[in-house]
């Protein structure tokens, strides 16, 4: 009678820790995306680099970035940008290419030399296939080539995907007031053997 009141008690015991026993849903983390960055490895094109203004390159006083769609819905949450010299108030704006008005603005202090600078910001969303522009000013800019010879270098065919971003091409505009902020609607789709400026964001998919 002990024996079974014994095993009475252990199966008890048993069943109530399984029911403390709470199992935790998986989460999945999801990781930011540096898509132009990504662009620089995928191209090779991260192979050299220079100061545009000691080039034909400069862009000086001119509106330089890329076209973008997002192929699914999500958050930039930080923008990035990489200069040949320390520069105050570096503009950078993210654009609706449908009504070509600002969507997002920030003036930057790049206080580094040659580095990306990332600048986390409040998080804003973007829309699945919807169609946007980034772009900065500075007085100066760098730009990327591959190291192969100009009439070797690949091509860059856009549109390209870089994980959750389609990079739609590079686009620039000159401004002839550099306090008024101008739309690149010049859009380059097929360039080699360069990439111009480097500006970019994180980009975080929706959950």
């Amino acid at each position: 009678m002990k024996k079974i009141f014994l095993s009475l008690s252990l199966l008890i015991c048993i069943l109530t820790a399984c029911k403390k026993i709470a199992v935790e849903p998986a989460v999945t983390k999801i990781e930011e995306e540096y898509p132009f960055q990504a662009l620089l490895e995928k191209t090779k094109y991260n192979e050299f680099k220079a100061d545009a203004l000691k080039s034909e390159f400069s862009f000086k006083n001119h509106e330089i970035g890329f076209r973008f769609s997002p192929i699914v819905n999500g958050d930039i949450t930080a923008i990035q940008v990489d200069l040949p010299k320390l520069q105050n108030n570096v503009r950078v704006v993210i654009w609706d290419n449908t009504t070509r008005k600002p969507i997002f603005s920030k003036s930057i202090n790049y206080n580094l030399t040659n580095e990306i600078l990332t600048l986390p910001i409040e998080p804003f969303s973007l829309v699945k296939d919807g169609q946007y522009t980034i772009s900065f000013v500075a007085e100066g800019s760098v730009y990327f080539n591959s190291t192969k010879k100009a009439e070797d270098a690949d091509i860059i065919k856009y549109p390209l995907v870089i994980g959750n971003i389609k990079i739609l091409g590079q686009v620039v505009a000159k401004m002839s007031d550099p306090n008024v902020r101008v739309f690149p609607n010049e859009v380059y789709s097929n360039i080699a053997p360069f990439i111009f400026g480097n500006v970019g964001f994180a980009f975080k998919k929706s959950a």
